[in-house]
């Protein structure tokens, strides 16, 4: 039994089907072993409650996978039976005959055999803890594995691990300060907080079994392990935990006339929450001090939307384990998100049970643990009972009830709990523990039946089913083969909506099927997908602009993430400014959705670009970008006076006002960039006052962080207005400018040498780039353009041992050879004899 528990935790919270499996052959066995030989005893009605508990809910769950007629099942759900009777319509087949209640038939067969665990490890704990040694030994299984799994949690980050114990990379990102045996860090807080309240209850009970040192060492190593994970709902929890179990301690020690020991067990809650806070301040790192003061609440906003799901599946559920396939068809807002679970206990199981079934669950476990059942024996397991109560009160915000590490550890917390004999005379309810070696068959049986249920089915969940899905869309499968494949996968999971999507993404690229039905499908399983309505917004490209520009703008509003791309995609359709507008929902979205648009359409309809950034400015009157392309637009208006009649004349100097208002704003937007002032001394210089432009600009070249910007401004006004004596000066500095890259200084010495060479300068663009050279040897643009500079001045060697050095880096490309030969050529021809002059 103490394998089976270090086990399960150390591999993955055995969420894994495989470890699973393991852990129950382990546990079956041990359950075996422990009632083979049992005498028989009565159990206590706290005892008999839970078991048939656990029973009836795995029974019940067992129940959602029968297959039901159709007639039966409509009577029944008629909800889930509707989502069974369109599971096909993508391939244009009815729906099965049959059906299960669940809507996910292969994740409900895993949690049976995850209840007959839980099942098999109650029993066996009951009869372990018979005796006090056997309390006692679970309780060091536990707080031996939660040690050993907390430390193994802040291991793994220190050595820089990105695989779990060298073995394992998580197939999804994770944090690297939470690489450990139990990824999602709620659920490895939460085992730890288990080991907590158990080793703490043991350091201040008048009767240690351990001596206290110890028991208050492994809770203050414990304490340190669980600020530094940093769950916000843990940490709480710990601390409620910690005077839970002072004031329980207390009254334990009323009841059984230890007098003084409560004042010492208050004295230790008080300590053990200053402790807390030292610990916090101590053990804790800088990302730690960042997860704990984070106010994110996001995952309880989808409270109100389960139970919206739950209103639609009442009575029956949606199948144990269906949450994650069968809750994107009431997920609302925005985003291409999974929800794998709630976050709460109590509303999974009523999503996944039905409210009437959980109701009863939750009551009869809630009544069988009882406080006064804890005070029943003579040595209570205070440290079991809040670590369960604190289970149950993390489970309201985060999620770790689901990973079978965890529950399996609550499960032995309860055998410990109502285990022992009862008194009294033998009940009907008490009829199982009259034959014990009835429950050491019964248990390995049922285990081994539930793994039989479960094999089959091994690599077909629903994660195998969608990437199956997803390779055969984005491989060249036959059209029937891919339509069987789709068949099958949906037939296990007719609720998930990526299955259906990755017959729209494989229609879209081979045009041997239809869009439509599939990505109908998608949106009917989840109205908030984003990249449906982008499928269907491709597929409608050339066939219908309008309809595909609706639905462009809806992939946008609900995937924001992807404007960029599809701003892109989109912008051919876009021929003026209403059908711009019919692109852009409401809110963020639609704000960086303008951005993109007026950025990409800016030379081809400037017209539409005005429009969308007065759009822009209404929906953001402060918006940067939106007021840099006025400026750009205004300030080029009042320099191309010839191809800008409404700026000249009478209107010019109204032009240039305003020109020089929007730059002004400009600057107060975006006060460390120069472009801001580069436009006004453009408009100024324009205007005919070229001194104060000139200066103005240059005085702000050193206070802002992209000088290079100024000192270009200033050399283009200097060209426009003759003043060429000042430039030479000017480009030292932009050459000298400070950079914060490779990439950005070696491209303002390639302006710098640009500038000289258009001045008819190529020696001193040569020296500029020798200076890039010098600097950045290692750039094959800055050797290029020093070969073709120094070519262009008929020095051929310097060339040559350019082209050389670049033939050397890349053998595979032809060009540099071919250059080589060219210099070769001109260095003979400039080495030849010459034929002396004609006589004169």
């Amino acid at each position: 039994m103490a394998s089976a528990i270090v086990f399960s935790a150390l591999a993955l919270g055995a969420i894994h089907t495989t470890v699973l499996w393991i852990t129950a052959l382990v546990v079956g066995a041990s359950a075996a072993c422990a009632w083979f030989f049992a005498p028989v005893a009565r159990p206590r009605a706290a005892a008999n409650l839970l078991l048939t508990t656990c029973v009836g809910l795995t029974a019940f769950t067992a129940f959602q996978l029968v297959p039901l007629p159709m007639g039966v099942l409509r009577v029944l759900a008629p909800n889930n039976a509707d989502v069974w009777s369109r599971a096909l319509t993508p391939l244009h087949l009815p729906g099965p005959s049959f059906a299960p209640i669940s809507l996910d038939p292969v994740a409900t067969g895993v949690e049976v055999l995850r209840g007959m665990l839980y099942l098999a490890a109650f029993l066996a704990v009951v009869r372990i803890s018979s005796r006090r040694e056997g309390t006692f030994f679970c309780s060091a299984v536990l707080v031996v594995s939660a040690t050993v799994v907390g430390i193994a949690g802040l291991l793994h980050p220190a050595m820089g691990a990105e695989r779990v114990f060298g073995l394992y990379r998580p197939t999804t990102y994770i944090e690297a300060r939470h690489i450990a045996p139990i990824l999602n860090v709620n659920a490895l807080a939460a085992y730890v907080n288990i080991g907590f309240f158990i080793v703490l209850a043991e350091g201040i009970t008048s009767r240690p079994t351990v001596p206290r040192p110890i028991a208050w060492a492994l809770a203050g190593v414990l304490m340190a392990i669980q600020f530094w994970l940093a769950s916000r709902g843990a940490v709480i929890t710990m601390l409620i935990g910690s005077g839970m179990v002072g004031w329980m301690t207390r009254v334990s020690t009323r009841v059984h006339r230890h007098p003084g020991l409560g004042r010492l067990a208050s004295a230790m809650a008080i300590v053990v929450v200053v402790a807390g806070v030292a610990m916090w301040v101590f053990a804790s790192s800088d990302e730690a001090w960042k997860e704990l003061a984070d106010t994110d609440v996001s995952k309880v906003r989808i409270f109100e939307q389960v139970t919206r799901m739950i209103r639609h599946y009442p009575l029956w559920g949606a199948g144990r384990g269906s949450f994650e396939s069968t809750f994107p068809v009431f997920r609302e807002g925005t985003g291409h998100i999974v929800y794998t679970h709630p976050e709460n206990v109590l509303l999974q199981w009523a999503s996944e049970w039905g409210l009437p079934v959980a109701l009863a669950g939750f009551g009869a476990v809630a009544w069988a643990l009882h406080p006064s059942i804890l005070f029943s024996r003579s040595r209570p397991s205070v440290g079991a009972w809040v670590a369960l109560i604190a289970t149950l009160l993390h489970n309201q915000v985060d999620l770790n009830s689901e990973f079978p590490a965890v529950m399996l550890a609550l499960c032995v917390c309860a055998g410990m709990i109502v285990g022992g004999t009862g008194v009294g005379t033998f009940r009907r309810s008490d009829i199982w523990a009259k034959r014990p070696r009835l429950i050491a068959f019964g248990a390995p049986v049922g285990v081994l039946a539930a793994i039989a249920l479960v094999l089959p089915n091994a690599d077909r969940d629903l994660y195998s089913d969608r990437m199956a899905m997803r390779q055969a869309a984005l491989a060249p499968m036959p059209r029937e083969a891919f339509h069987e494949l789709a068949r099958a996968t949906m037939s296990r999971h007719p609720a998930e909506p990526y299955l259906p999507f990755t017959g729209a993404i494989r229609a879209i690229g081979t045009k041997d099927d239809s869009v439509l039905p599939w990505a109908g499908r998608t949106l009917e399983l989840a109205p908030v997908y984003g990249p449906a309505h982008w499928i269907l917004a491709r597929s409608l490209f050339r066939r219908s602009s309008s309809q595909a520009r609706l639905e462009y703008r809806l992939a946008v509003e609900q995937a924001p993430g992807f404007f960029a791309q599809i701003a892109a995609e989109s912008a051919p359709l876009v021929t003026g400014p209403n059908e711009a507008m019919e692109l852009v929902p409401e809110g963020g979205a639609g704000l960086s959705m303008l951005e993109s648009l007026a950025d990409r359409l800016a030379d081809s309809h400037p017209s539409t670009q005005l429009v969308l950034d007065d759009e822009i400015l209404r929906r953001r009157p402060d918006s940067a970008p939106a007021i840099a392309r006025r400026a750009r637009a205004q300030a080029a208006d009042v320099v191309d006076e010839a191809v800008t009649p409404w700026c000249s004349g009478t209107r010019r100097s109204q032009c240039v006002e305003q020109a020089i208002a929007t730059a002004q704003r400009l600057q107060q937007l975006r006060p460390s960039m120069c472009e801001g002032y580069a436009l006004e001394a453009e408009v100024r210089a324009a205007a005919g006052d070229v001194d104060r432009a000139l200066g103005q600009l240059e005085s702000r070249a050193d206070r802002v962080d992209d000088a290079a910007t100024c000192f270009e401004g200033i050399v283009q006004i200097a060209k426009r207005t003759g003043r060429y004596a000042s430039i030479s000066s000017v480009v030292d500095k932009l050459a000298r400018a400070g950079c914060s890259d490779d990439l950005h200084c070696v491209a303002q010495l390639f302006r710098a040498a640009a500038i000289e060479d258009d001045r008819g300068n190529p020696l001193r663009a040569l020296s500029f780039l020798r200076r890039a050279r010098d600097r950045y040897p290692n750039r094959d643009d800055v050797l290029a353009a020093r070969a073709v500079a120094a070519a262009k001045l008929g020095l051929h060697a310097e060339a040559l041992d350019e082209y050389v050095e670049l033939a050397k880096r890349h053998p595979e490309n032809t060009q540099w050879p071919a250059r080589i030969t060219e210099e070769r050529q001109a260095l003979v021809q400039l080495s030849a004899p010459r034929p002396p002059p004609p006589p004169p």
